[in-house]
């Protein structure tokens, strides 16, 4: 599993808050810290990794919280069993030891894959740590949760990380979980010995800048402890990340040769597979969708790579990982017009706003035949949006066609939809065309050629606009062929 792999207990069982395993440590007698150093605490990794992730805001399941425990060597078996754990899961035997320190369902359930929060896990390690007769002698008063003994002895013991507004309905995480932990056990990262020592990449997602840096690598690292809390050098198990893309829930990150991290944003090249690296964090987008990248797209499928030669919801992408709209003349005017209209201080939809602006401000000419078809195909739409590209002019197919490349060429999934409108010309509805965009569940409108009309008119766009409008909420009537 990602919160824990192989188990690893340790001898004994912990009973208090500093709790430890001492042994004789082997240095010569000719080593000047010897003395210093005889006795030494052994700390044991209690929690670990997966694929080079660790992920410290993934939640803790109520599964995970029992393998924790048991991995820090508690042990409070009970003769409870629960009707939805089997005992082939992987699970089962740490659920079966520390069954005490757990309430089941009135169902006779665990739900092992049920959340843990802050409140539960707190007030089940007072129970590891036979603390809660201690606990209970600090009553919840009228209103207060049921959990507020468990919650006021964990912070006068200082379990809690400073700085930070907790609540007991609030998830636990995965960085929050070793925090506790590690407040709880009296293990003490040594933030001096880890400064000078770890340059290499342990977790792509825990870099020393995360909050929890220190307590996860205490949590996670074998070492042993001298009688002032040092970190014995000799003893320290360090297993950095080998070079190479490590991807997991729609993020990926390169670890380069030497260790490091990379974190120059742009495309990152490596052989013949291309990757976007969205930020100087250094995560690459790997969640099967398309990115802006300067005045262009692509496309970052589930392993980070580009997508290249082929097609994805309608875009296509050269063999580059450029999209391309598979007409050279679109795609120059698209780019000229998104580098005038466009900046990267721009939220996606002040962009399109820009560019369906910039279309609204052509001039009207004449009318083209009408086209009986529900869409434009990608040939309508390239012959009308270039006449007007080139020439300022044209009528609401031309209007659409524009608009329609400069959306797509945001990255929105645009359709030019052909029908007839009735607006204030009268009651007869005409030919027309405007653009559709599904956003968040919802289909809108975009017709710049009623607001290039409304200018025309004197009609005021804001009262008036068509602007990601409904067919419900639109001023004018659309009808789809």
């Amino acid at each position: 599993m990602i919160l824990i792999g192989m188990m690893l207990a340790m001898s004994g069982c912990v009973r208090s808050a500093s709790a430890v395993t001492s042994t004789e440590s082997e240095v010569s007698a000719a080593d000047p810290s010897a003395d210093a150093r005889a006795e030494t605490t052994a700390h044991e990794p209690y929690i670990q990794g997966a694929a080079g992730f660790f992920h410290p805001d993934r939640p803790v399941t109520r599964a995970q919280t029992a393998q924790l425990l048991l991995n820090l060597g508690f042990s409070q078996p009970g003769t409870a069993s629960f009707a939805d754990v089997e005992e082939t899961e992987w699970y089962a035997p740490a659920i079966a030891q520390l069954s005490d320190l757990f309430s089941g369902y009135e169902d006779g359930t665990f739900r092992p894959n049920g959340g843990t929060t802050m409140a539960e896990f707190v007030t089940i390690l007072c129970r590891a740590m036979d603390l809660e007769e201690e606990a209970l002698t600090r009553e919840a008063g009228p209103g207060e949760p049921w959990y507020t003994p468990y919650w006021t002895l964990a912070a006068e013991y200082q379990w809690f990380p400073e700085d930070f507004s907790l609540r007991g309905d609030m998830p636990m995480t995965r960085a929050m979980a070793v925090a506790v932990l590690n407040r709880a056990l009296d293990r003490v990262p040594d933030t001096a010995w880890l400064d000078n020592h770890v340059e290499q990449v342990l977790f792509v997602d825990v870099r020393p800048d995360h909050w929890a840096y220190y307590d996860i690598l205490e949590a996670t690292i074998a070492h042993q402890c001298g009688e002032d809390g040092s970190w014995l050098p000799e003893s320290v198990s360090l297993t950095p990340l080998e070079s190479g893309v490590y991807v997991s829930g729609g993020v990926g990150y390169y670890v380069e040769p030497s260790g490091t991290l990379y974190r120059t944003p742009g495309i990152l090249q490596l052989g013949g597979d291309a990757y976007l690296v969205a930020d100087e964090t250094g995560r690459i987008w790997a969640d099967n969708a398309i990115h802006p990248y300067g005045n262009t797209l692509v496309c970052c499928a589930g392993n980070g790579k580009l997508l290249r030669n082929n097609s994805f919801h309608g875009f296509y992408f050269d063999d580059q990982g450029f999209y391309t709209s598979r007409n050279a003349e679109v795609d120059g005017y698209v780019a000229e017009i998104l580098a005038a209209c466009t900046d990267e201080s721009m939220t996606q939809l002040e962009k399109l706003r820009a560019v369906f602006d910039y279309v609204r401000s052509y001039g009207y000419l004449g009318r083209n035949p009408s086209i009986a078809d529900a869409v434009m195909s990608q040939e309508q739409a390239a012959s009308y949006a270039c006449k007007i590209f080139e020439t300022g002019k044209g009528d609401c197919y031309n209007f659409t066609a524009a608009f329609y490349w400069l959306a797509r060429g945001l990255g929105y999934d645009a359709t030019a939809v052909v029908g007839t409108c009735r607006y204030t010309w009268g009651t007869r509805a005409i030919s027309h065309a405007w653009v559709e965009i599904p956003m968040d569940g919802t289909v809108y409108l975009f017709d710049p050629q009623i607001e290039n009309y409304n200018l025309r008119s004197g009609i005021s766009n804001t009262a008036y606009g068509a602007f990601q409008v409904t067919y419900q909420t639109a001023h004018a009537t659309y009808y789809p062929n």
